[in-house]
């Protein structure tokens, strides 16, 4: 028969080895990513005809800070193309530009048309997560470059039938490209169509801003050992000691007193 001590230092040492520790989210998840259609915000009166940008990199930043990436370095066309987003928990997600974006648009108010071709050189867009973070799972989403009406036929002077050409070097360039810098935003993809409707815009996921790294940024995200605290998994902990001791109970009387060194 077991004495009681070595009984009672058998199931301490169950609960303190056992019982799992808490996992630390570092952002990554196991899961599927989510699909993410690129493009592009309109204005009153334009037809866009074409619209590319193109991507060097996707960065991630969980909520603990830690940074990772995902390389693209290829050019996605604004009107329907996707990229996917990594699974996980973010407090931030960055795009880096590998390269300009260009639309080339066609506008009227009714007579001759005018022509609109940029080609702009925008900043990583950085995104802050509605409500602080965000996590990403196997979602259909919408990357929408600017916002709506940032092609402004007066603004822009367009006149009809004449062409207007937009480069780095253009006086237009700076406040168009600061549109995308700005106000670019990523969306629920409702109807998974790969356009930002009414519906979409109610449900913003993330919009450019700084992100917030709170204490409660990853409130929600729980153990799966529900109950089971872990403090004795730690070496410091009380529950150790108590093991220790009872060990050394059980050595003393099975041996006696320790010979002195």
């Amino acid at each position: 028969m077991k004495r009681p001590a070595a009984a009672v230092l058998a199931v301490l040492a169950v609960l303190a080895v056992g019982c799992p520790s808490e996992p630390v989210d570092d952002g990554t998840a196991v899961g599927n990513p989510s699909v993410t259609t690129m493009a592009i915000a309109g204005g009153d009166g334009f037809t866009i005809d074409s619209a590319t940008a193109t991507i060097a990199s996707i960065r991630y930043t969980s909520c603990d800070r830690s940074e990772s990436a995902d390389t693209l370095d290829r050019e996605v066309d604004l009107l329907g193309d996707a990229v996917e987003l990594r699974p996980g928990t973010f407090c931030a997600l960055l795009v880096d530009f590998g390269g300009p974006v260009r639309v080339s648009a066609e506008w009227s108010d009714g007579g001759d048309p005018a022509s609109l071709d940029l080609t702009l050189a925008p900043g990583t867009l950085g995104l802050a997560p509605e409500g602080g973070s965000v996590r990403l799972d196997d979602d259909v989403l919408v990357l929408e470059l600017a916002a709506p009406d940032w092609l402004d036929a007066e603004a822009l002077g367009l006149v009809a039938g004449e062409d207007l050409v937009v480069g780095e070097e253009s006086a237009e360039h700076d406040a168009l490209a600061g549109a995308i810098e700005e106000d670019s935003t990523l969306f629920q993809d409702v109807g998974a169509d790969g356009v930002v409707a009414a519906e979409d815009r109610e449900r913003p996921v993330a919009r450019i801003g700084e992100p917030t790294f709170a204490p409660d940024a990853t409130a929600g995200l729980q153990s799966d050992a529900e109950g089971c605290t872990c403090a004795t998994a730690s070496p410091r902990s009380p529950g150790w000691a108590l093991i220790a001791l009872l060990a050394l109970s059980v050595r003393r009387r099975r041996g006696g007193a320790a010979p002195p060194r």
